[in-house]
């Protein structure tokens, strides 16, 4: 990839990008367009060591912190090579969403992040579009506005933040319409309703977020039902109830707040009891409220 954008081969950079590769292979070529997008010019000759930069050199342009909106512009053009048929759009504009943003996460500005998530959102939209059966295409284009929520919500903006999330749980809820036994669509509800909650406690409307964090819990109840050994069920569980507690809190119902927070604490102890992996945000609540309860 490196020499790939050396030479300004964009269609052969969107295929490789697009094409079959292996965990390492992904990697290496995401590091790639993320250190075109954050070096200080869109010219890898710029970059210490020159086009034949190694990835050890491309954390010092990772590090930097830099943004080029020629590397940004470059990077998303990929997704207009006219070589690419929809399958290939398909991947190249997931692999932008998940891997390359992800890479950018620490280092880029979020206008930059915003930017790189709307061009494939929108080559996502028109996929969605073409067929509109397709599960999988609906499924990436809500995550697409999902992710844009977040970044509008990071940069205090959430009406917008607002109108991302509405649009991410619309095709979420058509999902689970379509295919009501899928946990996958069902947990990728939750999380909409989840969002949807934190943001309207920060726009300080409790009754709206209580109604959407109440949506989830059904749902995460559900799955950690029919799933009683999954540790991301019992720990997107041990988050609604933490998140109820609060909200009842907040709105001066201290029986309710005690009752979520009990079963908040219930299911960290039933995780540790049966060894269940608890990361480390998680550890520190269940120490918290075994030193609140005297344990």
């Amino acid at each position: 990839m490196f020499d790939l954008i050396g030479a300004d081969h964009r269609p052969r950079a969107a295929c490789c990008y697009s094409s079959a590769l292996s965990e390492t292979e992904l990697g290496g070529t995401t590091r790639a367009l993320a250190g075109h997008i954050l070096a200080a010019d869109g010219d890898s000759s710029a970059w210490p060591g020159g086009q034949g930069v190694s990835p050890a050199t491309d954390d010092h342009i990772l590090a930097t912190g830099r943004r080029s909106s020629a590397g940004l512009n470059w990077v998303t053009s990929l997704l207009d090579q006219l070589e690419l048929e929809e399958p290939r759009i398909h991947v190249l504009s997931s692999r932008l969403i998940f891997h390359l943003l992800d890479a950018l996460k620490d280092d880029a500005e979020v206008g930059a992040r915003i930017s790189l998530v709307e061009a494939a959102r929108s080559k996502l939209a028109w996929l969605h579009d073409q067929a509109r059966d397709s599960a999988e295409y609906a499924r990436d284009l809500s995550i697409s506005y999902e992710r844009l929520g977040d970044l509008y919500a990071s940069l205090g903006e959430p009406a917008r933040a607002l109108e991302h999330y509405q649009k991410d749980l619309a095709i979420r809820e058509e999902l689970r319409r379509r295919a009501p036994s899928s946990a996958e669509y069902a947990r990728d509800l939750s999380i909409s309703y989840m969002k949807l909650g934190d943001l309207q406690v920060r726009l300080g409307e409790p009754a709206r977020a209580l109604e959407h964090y109440q949506q989830a819990l059904a749902i995460r109840e559900e799955l950690r039902r029919r799933a009683p050994d999954s540790a991301q069920y019992a720990r997107d569980l041990v988050v609604s109830y933490h998140r109820l507690a609060g909200i009842h809190h907040q709105t001066g119902d201290r029986t309710l707040a005690g009752e979520f927070l009990g079963r908040c604490h219930d299911e960290l102890r039933r995780m540790r009891a049966t060894n269940t992996y608890l990361d480390p945000a998680l550890a520190r609540l269940l120490n918290r409220l075994d030193a609140a309860s005297g344990q």
